[in-house]
């Protein structure tokens, strides 16, 4: 778009002992189709080569800068990027994730042409053999303030991430990472969304997020992490301080949702203890407020007996289980991609019987 024209976009990379990954990442942001770009490479207190390699790339290209700093963690990295970024506006990259070649551009033209102040791509999640986009819908929508705070705090369509998308850089004044906690996304995108007036999602895959064993999401199953319960619960409580009951009750209910998946997928699940923590957690969370003021009364029901201690409550989350497999299935794979599997496995059931009766025949 011509008045996309000159416009900087700062991207900022943290970086920790990435030298296998760091440059299939730096290949892909500079070579971005999109040339305005001020790239900033904050070398969190790596021991292998990645701060010479990042001396090396910023050697051969003046767009970019480059900050060597004690290791502080991945929100200090963040933090020490957006201190120095000047562009108008702000992308963030993960040190071991790559780039479509026309992200920033695809983003940048989406903004700028319904007036957004952030802008969301679709997204890859690549492993070693192959990967598959977060949503196959490829769906396109503008959605006033409200409307994309409520898809954000469902945390499905519109999920937390923070590298999937184009800030306008004064969203950004007041606002930094916690240092010290993990998943600060979720910490901090919901104060982010809550100042732009307007955000454009474009569901078309431009980022490639590959997973790790060894990354922090691959070390700790992250339903399960208290930093990630305590940053959506964050989001109840603020929501209800300013008296927004709706966007609190969908806070609740994803706060909720998380401990419940924390409660159905744990490694003791067969330990009382365990499950008499989880029960402890919702019981917590009802007595602080108000027994679920903010839920709605099927949800209320639904995480009541979820969270009891009966043989109904097991049967429910066995359902509830099934229930999210079949729901990420159709995100992932969209409807028709879902009723295509559905049949697959029904035809290949039939004929399967149909062999063994011939076999039985004979």
């Amino acid at each position: 778009m011509d008045n996309a024209k000159g416009k900087i976009i700062s991207v900022i990379v943290p970086i920790y002992n990435a030298e296998k990954y760091l440059e299939k990442c730096l290949d892909s942001i500079v070579g971005q189709s999109y040339r305005h770009l001020e790239i900033i490479l904050v070398n969190d207190g790596s021991m292998d080569r990645s701060g010479n390699i990042c001396d090396r790339y910023a050697a051969g290209d003046r767009r970019i800068k480059v900050i060597h700093r004690e290791n502080g963690g991945l929100s200090a990295a963040r933090n020490a990027g957006l201190d120095i970024a000047t562009g108008e506006y702000l992308g963030f990259v993960d040190s071991d994730d790559w780039l479509e070649i026309d992200m920033y551009q695809f983003l940048l033209d989406d903004l700028l042409s319904v007036g957004a102040d952030i802008a969301v791509c679709g997204f890859f999640h690549t492993f070693d053999d192959y990967e598959m986009p977060n949503d196959k819908s490829f769906s396109y929508r503008v959605l006033e303030r409200t409307d994309a705070l409520k898809l954000l705090l469902k945390d499905r369509v519109m999920q937390n991430y923070i590298w999937c998308k184009l800030y306008k850089q004064e969203l950004f004044e007041g606002i930094r990472m916690p240092e010290g906690r993990i998943f600060e996304d979720a910490f901090t995108q919901h104060l982010i969304f809550e100042k732009a007036r307007k955000v454009v999602m474009h569901n078309v895959p431009k980022y490639h997020y590959l997973q790790r064993e060894d990354s922090i999401c691959g070390r700790i199953r992250s339903f399960m992490n208290e930093d990630y319960h305590a940053a959506f619960y964050e989001r109840v409580l603020y929501f209800s301080g300013k008296g927004e009951k709706r966007l609190a009750g969908l806070a609740a209910n994803t706060y909720l949702n998380h401990l419940s998946r924390s409660y159905e997928y744990h490694e003791n699940f067969s330990s009382k203890r365990s499950r008499a923590e989880h029960r402890q957690k919702y019981a917590a969370f009802s007595r602080a407020n108000r027994h679920g003021r903010f839920l709605r009364f099927r949800e209320k029901i639904f995480h009541d007996v979820f969270f009891s201690d009966s043989s109904g409550a097991l049967l429910l989350i066995w359902v509830y289980g099934r229930y999210r497999i079949i729901e990420n299935v159709i995100r992932m794979e969209g409807l028709s991609g879902f009723c295509r599997k559905v049949f697959e496995k029904l035809f290949s059931r039939s004929s399967r019987i149909n062999k063994e009766n011939l076999r039985q025949d004979d």
